[in-house]
């Protein structure tokens, strides 16, 4: 029988653990077995050629970007500031209708690819910017 009028236990076995995520566990572990083999150098340039494809089309449509000039002090994201006649949650939710994965912070997009991302997505994310931007204007 359930019963809820017992006292809390005032010691830390109160706490009473349930089951552990072993399937998270494994998942971590096949997780951290790919990064391994793939080496974060590795990833961190197929990121950085990914950005370099991206980024001078970006900006050849009016975006202003953040990435640093400098290639030791860039990071695995790539952050714009939409045109100011383009309201950004409303690019960012163009994108996202279309399939494109983008986060909206501080009226920025930041495109955040990884090792699955394929350079040929590029074009496909130019493609679905095009898109919104012709719906918002």
């Amino acid at each position: 029988e359930l019963r809820y009028d017992r006292p809390i236990r005032r010691r830390a076995d109160f706490l009473e653990v349930g089951a552990w995520p072993t399937v998270g566990f494994a998942a971590l572990e096949a997780s951290v077995t790919i990064l391994q083999h793939l080496g974060v150098d590795t990833i961190s340039h197929h990121i950085q050629s990914w950005h370099d494809a991206l980024e001078p089309a970006l900006v050849a449509r009016g975006f202003e970007s953040l990435r640093t000039p400098a290639p030791a002090g860039r990071s695995g994201l790539l952050c714009v500031r939409p045109p100011e006649h383009l309201a950004h949650g409303a690019l960012h939710a163009g994108l996202e209708s279309r399939g494109i994965a983008c986060a909206n912070p501080d009226a920025h997009l930041r495109f955040s690819p990884h090792w699955p991302n394929h350079l040929s997505e590029v074009p496909l994310v130019l493609d679905a910017l095009d898109a919104t931007i012709e719906e918002l204007s």
